[in-house]
């Protein structure tokens, strides 16, 4: 599975940052600025997570990181990532899945959000 996912963004770029940031926070996760490009987006309960594993269900904690950055071209891309390791440690195997599973849930969301507001110019898996 995917451990990061570029977005190329087209438009108003402080417009699709927030198209972006909306569509995470629509899947359930709290997005913390780190500064104006780069963000946390978390969601679940680390304690519970640390306690009882991939078996904290719907509250099992996941993070990842969403970073923007402007191309070449002067076009938004939007990196989602996340750290493979961390949740294989909270949760094992069964943890490691739902993380991957939740993480091309969310790039999903960004895609769709993103074609829909008609700012999306393409994507790829970076690793």
């Amino acid at each position: 599975m995917a451990s990061m996912i570029e977005f190329a963004l087209t438009g108003d770029q402080e417009a699709a940052k927030k198209v972006v940031l909306d569509a995470t926070a629509q899947q359930g996760f709290a997005v913390t600025a780190r500064d104006a490009w780069n963000f946390d987006l978390e969601r679940g309960s680390n304690g519970l997570s640390i306690a009882f594993g991939a078996l904290a269900g719907k509250k099992f904690y996941m993070k990842f990181q969403l970073g923007f950055s402007v191309d070449g071209e002067g076009k938004l891309v939007a990196r989602l990532s996340r750290d493979t390791a961390g949740s294989a440690l909270r949760g094992g195997a069964i943890g490691a899945s739902r993380a991957a599973n939740t993480f091309q849930e969310v790039a999903d969301a960004i895609g769709a959000a993103t074609t829909q507001a008609g700012i999306f110019g393409g994507n790829h898996t970076v690793g």
